[in-house]
Order: C-alpha cells, then structure tokens, then sequence
C-alpha cells in the first residue's frame, strides 16, 4: 500500500520546506524532457524571473516551471502566481509554455482558469508575443500522480518516503485479441525517427510483447505480461503467451512471492 503523501510534510532543502518543494517539482518537470534537453536552474538570490527552471528547447524555445509552496489558493496567492507569470513573460520573450505547480489543488471552476489563460496571454500579446502560451497546472493531485508513477516510484522508495517497508509490487497485465491483425506483421514507418530493428518485422503482438519486456528490464515495474485471448474463449478462459519472461505464469509467481514476503514480516 502507497503511503499518503503530505506536501505540508515535505523535507526541507537547504533548511526551507520551501526551496524543498521547489526541488521536488524541478525534478518532475526535468524528467518530463528528453535526456538530451539542456535546462537552466535560476537561483533566487538575484531574483527567479518568474522561473524555477527553464528547458532549452529547439530554435531557442523555453518551457518554464514556477512552483508555488501554498497551503491555500485564495485572492492572495492568485496575486503572487499572476506577478510570476507577467515576470516570465517580461523576461522570456520565446516561452511556449509555461507550467506553474502548487501543493493546493486548484477550486473545479474551469471558467476561471481558462479566463485567467486568456488575460496572461493577452498580457503577452502586448510585449509583442506573436503566439500563444500554454499555461500547465499540476497540483496535489497531479504531482501525487506523477510521484506515483512507475517512473518516480522506485526514486521514492529510495528517498524513504515509504517508510520502513519493501518495496511496492508494481504489475502490468495487457490482454490482447488473438486474431490474424494482432499476430501479422506491422509495416514500419520511419517519417522523422528510426524505429528499433526488434520492432521492424514485428507483429502487433510481439510489441506488446517487447514493451512489457523492456518495462522490466528498465525496472519500472516488477513483472509485467502480455497475453492473447481469441474473442471466442470468453466462456472457456483460453489464452496463450508469446514469451515465458511476459508469461502470466512468472506474473503470478512474481506477484506471489511479494505477497509471502510481506506476510511473513
């Protein structure tokens, strides 16, 4: 079981639970990227320009982050976040998006958001933007999602964020119809990047099956199985496997194994 996550909570970096959020979300948001996008952290000291954190993007294009430690949203935070964004739009005449990120979670009015959208880029309108901003929320309830993952839950477990427990079993099942389309190969297509010569001859089936393969061998997830059902097994279960590591066999035994671990603590 996933432990409850309080951002009131959060560890403090550098003494300040605030510049501790900060960290977190700048972390998130640099995973969000290609390994190769290049990033510029600012230090607040001379000031953030309305940024945490800026990606580097192709044509000199940025996507800003600006985090928020708040325990509530009311007029005065809105106040604080509105000074943020005309900052970053004053001084990142290039921004295409701009993400801002909150421990609070915003109030279900989408109205209102997509009215404060409008009036920032109107804003930027008259600093002379020729395009439009892509304003990006994450709040609790996003950044719990993001945290809970299978690409940041292993990252986790290893902060001690779950406590003194082992780590959390995580499965991935894929059922897939057993049919002519899902067992015949695929014609590969290769417009603006090269597809990886394991999935050039393959079938639908088969990329299933190497998906949940390379899952595993990234260790986001712990067992992860692909499985084929022809539409008329519906009444007598019948399945077959494309692989014994994707086997739903190693699946269960996996999944069994954690489960006598954890009972035996």
């Amino acid at each position: 079981m996933l432990p409850d996550i309080n951002f009131q909570n959060i560890r403090c970096h550098k003494k300040s639970q605030n510049l501790g959020f900060e960290e977190l979300c700048v972390q998130l948001f640099r995973h969000s990227f290609l390994d190769e996008t290049i990033f510029y952290r600012v230090d607040d000291g001379g000031g953030d320009g309305g940024v945490e954190d800026i990606a580097l993007l192709e044509n000199d294009k940025k996507v800003g982050l600006q985090a928020k430690y708040f325990n509530c949203l009311e007029n005065s935070q809105w106040q604080q976040i509105d000074k943020s964004v005309k900052t970053a739009i004053d001084n990142h005449p290039t921004l295409i998006e701009y993400r801002i990120t909150t421990p609070v979670n915003r109030k279900k009015d989408d109205t209102k958001w997509t009215s404060r959208i409008e009036k920032w880029n109107e804003y930027a309108k008259t600093k002379g933007f020729k395009h439009k901003i892509k304003f990006v929320w994450w709040d609790d309830t996003e950044l719990r999602d993001l945290l809970s993952s299978p690409a940041h839950i292993s990252k986790v477990y290893r902060e001690g964020a779950f406590g003194k427990q082992s780590q959390p079993f995580l499965g991935w099942l894929m059922l897939v119809e057993d049919c002519e389309k899902s067992r015949s190969t695929v014609a590969s297509k290769e417009p603006h990047f090269p597809v990886f010569p394991e999935f050039k001859t393959a079938s639908y089936a088969e990329r299933y099956d190497l998906l949940c393969q390379k899952l595993m061998q990234e260790k986001l997830y712990t067992s992860a199985t692909t499985i084929l059902s022809p539409r008329t097994a519906r009444s007598t279960g019948a399945y077959s496997e494309l692989s014994e590591l994707t086997g739903l066999k190693n699946f269960v035994i996996t999944l069994a194994s954690h489960i006598s671990a954890e009972a035996a603590r």
